[in-house]
């Protein structure tokens, strides 16, 4: 009801629950329910009873037994920490509408009232840390610098006495900027705080995105690196495990999570070495990242049984990931000859749909796929990346929720619903999400990319560092991951080692114009004394990009400011010498 703006009817329904089931429903819903019915008089536009019960859900929780909070869980909990967290808005509220007018001692009183008023709010917003929800934890950090933030401009922008003369004017703006001063201090702590916990605990939200935007503008030290990278938009088709089939018709297919699996399979080569024990032994090979082994049992398989179309279709997989793409795509239309419902040969033709843009026909022959095998994970994976291409965000999160109801550590899976999370603005769900891929399978690329551009983005540049550095062992040519790993370890004040990855990218590349733009960079912000080299990348950049790109326009602005500063550093060394 609430979602349908239906909110006056949603406040009946939860009070009549209260009023039948009380804690009886379960103490988490309890609390829940005291926090909605408040959240219906706030968007009834009744302010006052919306305060009044954001105070009872906080007191539902406080008058508990100690026995009884033991079995509040983090819905509970997080319910009354959104309810504290409110109180504090509401009290920030009470200081916006103190204004501050003349005379002098109305001011002085108005800012008193404002300091008084502020830290009642800072108290409430301070406790909501007790409850220890990261998610409210880092909201209320933040609040309380943008609180700090709204002071210090009050301050410093009350009315001016009339009649004064233009010195004493200034000298009287003068003196409200240094009342001001460390509230800004402040604001400022309050800021780094959520920043730092957000990074510490990789939990990021709005409410961390809006303190680091703030903070950026209040600290010239905490800036945001401008170096050239891409963005975690990462993911590949058909890197999901391959499907299994039942070693004898009498069997059942086997199940990737069953813990088992290899034991099992083994024990079939060993005492009834059929080609789909065969076949099995190398899918597990193939998923375990072995493709050497998983290729000698899919040969062993097709020796021992030629029309077996799963080996085939896994050899002509292997043969394109080799480069060897037409021997691949010649297997794998002889394994849909043989096959024509062939999970595998459908799952690269529905890749080969998406990379042409033909959805219509990516979706189909996914679909075709899990109707061969409905455990298909690429095919899974298939429709779910065709989906996130059509911005289908809520309809991708099914299905790849759907294909971790089959196999909860398949990271592929996971690595694409972190980019749908992305998509939806949920960037601690995303991180949740690389996380546990980059955790399920450490060789995955597109994770450890992922995540290490969005931890480079929070400024988190340790953890940054390390996931772009797995990344580029994976890769060791990928041009996007060394750019990344650069502006990680730069982040980090190692600017040598950023610096000798940057030179390698201009040595393999030298059409390339952006690592001449991260070069000047490093030189102008990084590296101590390097202007002339600032200068010489950055120019050297200009003349490669083409007027379109992206970094063009700042890039020419910095030659302008570095000329600048050469010329003053000149001006500087010849007054010393006179």
């Amino acid at each position: 009801l609430l979602k349908q703006k239906n909110a006056a009817a949603a406040q009946k329904h939860f009070e009549q629950y209260l009023a039948k089931y009380g804690k009886g429903g379960g103490l988490d819903l309890w609390i829940r329910a005291h926090l909605r019915i408040a959240h219906a008089w706030r968007d009834q536009g009744k302010a006052d009873v919306a305060l009044t019960w954001y105070k009872k859900t906080v007191q539902a929780y406080n008058n508990l037994s100690d026995e009884e909070k033991t079995k509040v869980t983090a819905v509970g909990l997080a319910a009354a920490a959104e309810a504290r967290f409110m109180e504090g808005e509401a009290m920030l509220e009470e200081v916006r509408k103190i204004k501050l007018q003349l005379p002098e001692k109305a001011i002085a009183e108005g800012i008193q009232k404002k300091l008084v008023t502020t830290k009642a709010a800072m108290d409430i917003l301070s406790s909501v840390e007790a409850f220890q929800q990261p998610h409210w934890t880092i909201a209320a950090y933040s609040r309380k610098g943008f609180a700090y933030q709204e002071l210090a401009m009050s301050i410093e922008n009350a009315p001016v006495p009339p009649n004064l003369p233009p010195d004493a004017v200034e000298y009287y703006k003068s003196g409200l900027m240094e009342k001001a001063q460390g509230t800004w201090e402040r604001a400022k702590e309050e800021f780094k705080r959520c920043v730092e916990t957000a990074q510490n605990l990789k939990w990021y939200n709005e409410y961390s995105t809006e303190a680091e935007d703030a903070l950026m503008k209040l600290d010239p030290e905490f800036r945001s690196l401008p170096d050239i990278r891409p963005e975690p938009v990462f993911y590949t088709p058909n890197q999901g495990k391959p499907s299994l089939i039942p070693v004898t018709q009498d069997e059942d297919v086997p199940k990737w999570t069953d813990p088992e699996l290899r034991n099992k399979v083994n024990a079939s080569v060993q005492s009834n070495p059929t080609a789909e024990a065969m076949y099995d032994m190398g899918a597990i090979l193939e998923a375990e990242g072995d493709l050497g082994g998983a290729r000698s049992w899919y040969e062993k398989a097709l020796a021992k049984k030629p029309d077996l179309a799963f080996a085939m279709a896994r050899l002509g997989m292997l043969d394109i990931a080799e480069g060897r793409v037409s021997e691949g795509e010649a297997k794998l239309e002889n394994a849909l000859k043989i096959d024509p419902a062939n999970p595998t040969a459908h799952n690269r033709t529905a890749a080969r749909m998406l990379a042409e843009r033909n959805f219509a026909e990516a979706v189909n022959h996914a679909r075709m796929a899990l109707v061969a095998d409905p455990d298909n994970l690429d095919a899974y994976l298939n429709l779910a990346a065709t989906y996130y291409q059509m911005n289908l965000v809520d309809v991708g999160i099914l299905v790849g929720r759907n294909a971790l109801s089959i196999d909860p550590k398949d990271a592929p899976i996971q690595n694409m619903l972190g980019l749908f999370f992305l998509k939806k603005g949920e960037v601690r769900q995303a991180v949740a999400m690389f996380e546990k891929a980059t955790n399920d399978n450490p060789r995955l690329f597109d994770a450890h990319m992922n995540l290490g551009l969005i931890t480079l983005s929070y400024k988190d540049y340790a953890s940054a560092a390390n996931h772009l550095k797995a990344a580029s062992d994976l890769a060791p040519r990928h041009t996007g991951a060394r750019l990344a790993l650069a502006a990680a370890l730069r982040g980090q004040g190692r600017g040598e080692e950023a610096r000798k990855l940057l030179d390698e990218i201009v040595k393999n590349e030298p059409s390339n114009p952006d690592p001449h733009y991260n070069l000047c960079l490093l030189f102008q912000e990084t590296l101590a004394n390097s202007d002339e080299q600032a200068l010489a990348e950055c120019e050297q950049f200009v003349r490669m990009a083409p007027p379109s790109h992206p970094k063009r326009k700042e890039a020419e602005r910095r030659i302008g400011g570095i000329k600048a500063t050469i010329e003053a550093n000149r001006e500087a060394s010849k007054s010393k010498a006179q």
